[in-house]
């Protein structure tokens, strides 16, 4: 995840539906396992995520939630690799062959 300039990097699929995950479960008072997330992106709506916890669907994470849960995963992450995070710029992209992605980068 943390590539050779830190200061430029991407958060795959899998690590967005994880900090997704993260970001319910925190907010809940559940575990993350608990969390089932689907990213979704349209033309017409941008990105988003569908949310069931335990078997119930919670109402959907929209891009400014996506985004706020990219940067708590990123920062709680440098922060155990030592480092001081600051301020992240997140831009979530979308691409067929890869699906959902971010590029962030520290200020």
């Amino acid at each position: 995840m943390f590539g050779r300039n830190r200061r430029d990097f991407e958060l795959s699929e899998p690590d967005i539906a994880d900090a997704c995950c993260d970001f319910i479960a925190n907010r809940l008072g559940c575990m993350p396992q608990d969390v089932l997330v689907q990213l979704t992106f349209s033309d017409e709506d941008g990105f988003g995520a569908e949310i069931t916890v335990r078997g119930i669907r919670e109402k959907p994470m929209q891009q400014l939630d996506l985004i706020d849960a990219i940067q708590e995963y990123v920062a709680d992450r440098d922060r155990f690799r030592g480092g001081d995070s600051g301020v992240t710029h997140v831009e979530l992209q979308f691409a067929e062959h890869r699906g959902v992605y971010a590029i962030v980068q520290f200020l």
